[in-house]
Order: C-alpha cells, then structure tokens, then sequence
C-alpha cells in the first residue's frame, strides 16, 4: 500500500475489530529472459492502482504499559480503480488497460482475499507483518485458466490515539 488508515475498536477482553482503507500501487513486471514464453515479447509490466480494505478481527496480549502483541485475520476487499499493462516486442510496445472489456486478458477490478497477521506495538510504534490470499479468480474471461494474488505486506506505523493522548495530558499537566 502507499498509505492508508485502520482504526482499531476494543469489543471485549482483548478482542478487537480493525477496519481499514488503504491506497496502493502494485507494479509487476518480467524478466526479459522470461518473455519469450509470452507470445515473443521483449518485455512485459503491469501497475495498478486502487484501494484495499481490511475489515481484520483480532486478539490483543498486552505484555506491561507499552507493549502489546496482536494477532488477527479477516476479509480484505480490493477495489481497482485503473491498471495498465506495457508488452514490448521487436516491432515496438503497446499498452492496453488491463480492466476493459476489448482486452483479451483482462481482469477483475473487484476482488476478494483472506489474510493473517500479527503485530506488535510498542508505545505509540508498531510493526506488524501480514499475508493476504487471494480467493477471487482475477481472470474475467476464461473458464480454463485462474489467476489469484497474493500479499505480503510489513507495516510500519504510528499509533495516533496513543500520541494525542500523551500529548494533552502532558500540556494539561503544564496548565495545572
């Protein structure tokens, strides 16, 4: 992802629900010795770029005042908002817009995937690792053949609600 947001909501004694919404940006491409298997191209990439959103279910330990160790699972819906392939040849390259309809290979811009993951914050830090499968065939138009992605992702973040609230109460203890 490029950036994005969750928001995590305390049900009870630990477990917790952690809707989200993320921008991202895939690129792919082929190594150009491995073209030759796609019709004698010379070079293939595809980017695309849409939204991710995680609605993870999760249980949280907390190891003293600072430290907590999550791990969690749930649905992600992905969301593509355009994509663009480049195929190279001899002759020259041409590009095709990898959602509409005239493309041979085109895929799905909707898409369903599970991950798992865990996670652990320290103070308003956190650090998590997570993997996302891919449960939707992104192939739209063919019986015969099936492509599913799949995510891994390491997060870096910073726990907001953790720093404003240091923050008031430290300028409240200087208003005192």
């Amino acid at each position: 992802p490029i950036s994005g947001v969750t928001r995590l909501i305390p049900l009870v004694s630990g477990l917790y629900l952690e809707p989200g919404a993320m921008l991202f940006l895939d690129t792919y491409s082929v190594k150009s010795d491995k073209v030759y298997l796609f019709q004698n191209g010379t070079s293939i990439s595809t980017n695309k770029f849409g939204m991710r959103i995680p609605v993870m279910a999760g249980w949280q330990f907390k190891f003293g005042n600072k430290t907590k160790l999550n791990l969690f699972t749930g649905p992600e819906f992905e969301i593509g908002f355009t994509g663009k392939t480049k195929y190279g040849t001899s002759q020259g390259k041409t590009s095709f817009d990898i959602y509409t309809s005239n493309n041979p290979g085109r895929l799905r811009n909707l898409a369903l995937l599970w991950g798992v993951g865990t996670g652990v914050s320290f103070d308003k830090y956190y650090l998590g690792v997570s993997g996302y499968f891919g449960l939707t065939n992104m192939r739209n138009n063919s019986a015969d053949q099936s492509f599913h992605e799949n995510h891994i992702l390491v997060t870096l973040g910073l726990n907001l609600n953790t720093y404003n609230k240091k923050k008031r109460s430290k300028s409240a203890d200087i208003t005192l």
